[in-house]
């Protein structure tokens, strides 16, 4: 089966601690019947304290990049009890029968990417990437990133007064900004070689109206990833 989707959504680990998490997950789901949605989790505290360990214990790269990606299915679990109409998914297919039904499918990625394996396992791969090759094996039209900040900046702007919003980034500049995963640029330009071309974004899940935006109109106050 097949799995076509307007949008994959990532909901970012960083909005965990929002109390704006719950207004955001109210607004997927009223957005879900009108637009084909599928959700990816982030890593959030979750993968936080994978981190915490693996400093701690000194553990194998490989070990901890599992364990990070069970975060992911954590947070899973979270944001499915936050967001009405949602079904929690562990397979791509599911997430074809989960719309079907008229259900707001949210990808639980450990059994998925356990058995494609298709990134090396290090920090420079987080939940980022992930959710971008998620969305590359899905044919999807847009691949949102829901982060804290209203997109990508010349440096972080919480440590940095001086740092200016970019409303456009190649995606082949993207390491050179702190906002994103260092795999993730790659993983962008591979795609790109491929043709394999998506109108992707990071903005703000601080403020749930742009998602709503962004699905109505094609665009809306964040950094669009060329």
């Amino acid at each position: 089966m097949k799995l076509s989707v307007r949008a994959v959504l990532k909901i970012g680990g960083s909005l965990c601690s929002s109390k704006i998490l719950e207004k955001l997950c109210q607004k997927i789901s009223t957005l879900a019947p009108i637009h084909q949605l599928l959700i990816i989790p982030g890593g959030g505290p979750f993968a936080d304290v994978v981190r915490e360990n693996y400093l701690k214990f000194s553990l194998a790269e490989e070990v901890a990049h599992w364990m990070a990606i069970l975060g992911m299915d954590q947070y899973g679990y979270l944001l499915h009890d936050l967001t009405p109409g949602s079904v929690p998914v562990r397979s791509l297919r599911e997430a074809a029968e989960a719309l079907v039904a008229g259900k707001l499918p949210i990808l639980l990625p450990f059994q998925l990417l356990s058995l494609l394996n298709p990134l090396e396992h290090s920090w420079r791969v987080t939940s980022d990437s992930l959710a971008l090759y998620l969305a590359t094996q899905v044919e999807a039209e847009m691949f949102v990133l829901l982060k804290d900040v209203d997109g990508v900046y010349t440096s972080d702007p919480k440590k940095e007064k001086g740092a200016k919003f970019l409303d456009r980034v190649e995606g082949e500049k993207l390491s050179s900004y702190a906002c994103l995963d260092e795999y993730f640029a790659t993983l962008w330009q591979e795609r790109i070689k491929k043709g394999k071309k998506i109108a992707c974004w990071l903005i703000s899940g601080l403020h749930p109206q742009r998602i709503e935006e962004l699905l109505l109109r094609g665009s809306t106050l964040g950094t669009e990833i060329l």
